[in-house]
């Protein structure tokens, strides 16, 4: 699989940013920097909104399940695939980003580290089933109070070692306000 460079992106506990770089360090001088591993892609899976399902509670209570827009217009492809059981599936289009907006507002409790940890394996399988990626592993963990940890862990295809991503989300009862 061919490399593709990606803008490079880097996360901090209050969201995302572009990497910049340059040889004087000064505004005038700097650019968009690139990235040429699966980080920029990691990041935007698991942060961006995917539309929430509609037995989800949306965490403010209204009726927005978020998504990105061009998810609405992606037609059915209606490929079916063979599952390991010889079963086949009807594959549904891809859906850009992760479900975990909708912890936003949720108690630091073990069950929304299973869905943190179940909604980042959802965004990031993605990357297996395309060829990018052998393997992904995720652990969901609280860190410190009002934060949500996630290690991710992912074994390219082919020979090569693994690349492990962290990051920590705010959650709890502040976002309420």
């Amino acid at each position: 699989m061919s490399q593709v460079q990606d803008i490079a992106l880097y996360y901090k506990e209050w969201g995302v940013d572009a990497a910049l770089q340059g040889p004087g360090g000064t505004s005038p001088d700097l650019d968009m920097a690139a990235d040429d591993t699966l980080k920029t892609a990691v990041i935007l899976s698991l942060f961006l909104d995917r539309r929430a399902r509609d037995d989800d509670a949306i965490p403010d209570g209204t009726t927005d399940k978020r998504g990105w827009w061009a998810d609405t217009i992606v037609p059915m492809t209606g490929d079916t695939l063979a599952l390991r059981d010889g079963a086949r599936s009807i594959r549904r289009p891809d859906q850009t980003g992760s479900r975990l907006w909708l912890l936003s507002r949720e108690l630091q409790v073990q069950e929304v580290v299973r869905r943190a940890h179940d909604y980042a394996v959802e965004a990031l399988n993605w990357l297996v089933e395309d060829g990018h990626a052998a393997r992904v592993e995720v652990r969901a963990f609280i860190p410190r109070f009002q934060m949500l940890g996630l290690d991710i862990r992912i074994w390219p295809t082919g020979a090569g070692t693994s690349k492990d991503y962290s990051f920590a989300m705010p959650i709890g009862a502040y976002n309420a306000v």
